[in-house]
Formats: structure tokens, sequence, C-alpha cells
């Protein structure tokens, strides 16, 4: 959070709660992309492109190496740090790992801006995408259904 980019990021509620939050992001990056294909007369003034880069740069550097998204800020703690949590309540809230919720966002948001913006960090974008629906299939259970974190138990 504090170590790593936070432009172009969207947070949970409001700027000043001033986290950056990968699938807020991606469903606001969703949202921006989807009103600039509509009429301006009805939606407003276009948002400048440029200001569309910052969180798909920001997506991209959230991907962990099995192709997964964590919320706050990238994956990558090691496991031990997880023993220095004191409390059983709040357990796994020492390190960051990747979730299922927030992959599938990035990668609609990334599939979306990649039409309208097809030369914008095009291999990454793609290597991100085959990455991120890797991850997808690998968390996915038999009965087709992935196990939720935020919300919804199972999806």
């Amino acid at each position: 959070m504090h170590r790593h980019v936070s432009k172009g990021s969207w947070t949970f509620s409001d700027k000043d709660h001033g986290w950056q939050v990968s699938d807020c992001t991606a469903e606001a990056l969703k949202c921006c992309l989807m009103l600039s294909t509509m009429n301006p007369e009805i939606v407003g003034q276009k948002i400048d492109s440029s200001f569309l880069y910052d969180p798909v740069n920001l997506l991209l550097s959230y991907q962990s190496e099995n192709g997964g998204l964590s919320a706050w800020e990238p994956a990558g703690a090691q496991a031990w740090l997880k023993l220095l949590n004191p409390t059983e309540v709040f357990a796994d809230i020492v390190r960051e790992y990747e979730y299922v919720e927030c992959t599938a966002s990035a990668i609609q948001a990334l599939i979306l801006f990649k039409k309208l913006y097809p030369e914008h960090r095009k291999v990454e974008i793609d290597n991100f995408i085959v990455k991120a629906s890797k991850f997808l299939e690998d968390n996915q259970y038999s009965n087709c259904s992935w196990y939720g974190n935020w919300g919804i138990c199972f999806i």
C-alpha cells in the first residue's frame, strides 16, 4: 500500500480511504470504459484515454507468479510471516493472498480495455489474461464453482 504504486487506483469507498483495491479499480475501469462508448450527450464528456492507462498499469503490476491478483498490494510476503499474527480471530491477515474475485474482475476489465485500446501494453495484457485465466482454472472446484472470500462464499 505505502510501498506500491497507487496511481490510477480506485479505493473501496472514497479518496480519503486511501487504500487502492484491485477489484474496485477493475470494476471502476470497466464502468469508465463502458461509459466511453456511449453518446457524450447522455453520459457527459469522455474521459481522457491517458487516465485509463494508469489503472491498467496498476492491475498489471498486481499479478502474482501464479497468475492471481491480490486485493490491496502485490502478494509476496513469505509464508513464515503469518506466524507473527498474535490473534486467532483475524487469521490470514498478516500476508496478502490472491483471490478469484479480484482476478476475474481484472480479466474482464483488461479484455474490455484491449478491445477499445488494442495497442497499449498489448503483449503484457495478453500474457496477463492467459496467466489469470489459468489461475481461475486452477482454483475451480470439480462442481465448477470457486471459493469466494469477499462477501459470497461460493461463486
